[in-house]
């Protein structure tokens, strides 16, 4: 009986342990875009396990890029965007998909 409960304990360690560092995965990979423009092209889909974030050229401080996105976007974390500009080019015909179901925000002046 005991060395059921030892294993039983060990396979729970694992699975637990397995688990947190999935989750660790997912916040540490991000998709930044530093004033250039990004094309996506219809049938590509562009998986982000982290946050989009917009920030300005290392080059010119206020140089922003934008998306023009043909397809689907999955998103992980949250959309972030430091520009002036709407991120996304007017009329695109694609689609930005939050991936999981708990809070994930929308921030900044435009998308």
């Amino acid at each position: 009986m005991k060395r059921i409960k030892y294993i039983s304990s060990y396979i729970f360690l694992l699975i637990a342990l397995s688990l947190s560092l999935q989750a660790q995965q997912i916040d540490t990979t991000n998709f930044t875009i530093r004033g250039n423009n990004i094309y996506i092209m219809p049938g590509t889909q562009l998986y982000i396990n982290g946050t989009l974030h917009n920030m300005p050229s290392l080059q010119s401080g206020n140089a922003f890029g934008q998306i023009q996105n043909g397809d689907t976007i999955f998103v992980a974390g949250d959309i972030f965007n430091s520009g002036n500009d709407s991120l996304f080019v007017y009329g695109n015909q694609g689609v930005v998909t939050f991936r999981y179901d708990f809070v994930q925000r929308i921030r900044g002046s435009k998308l």
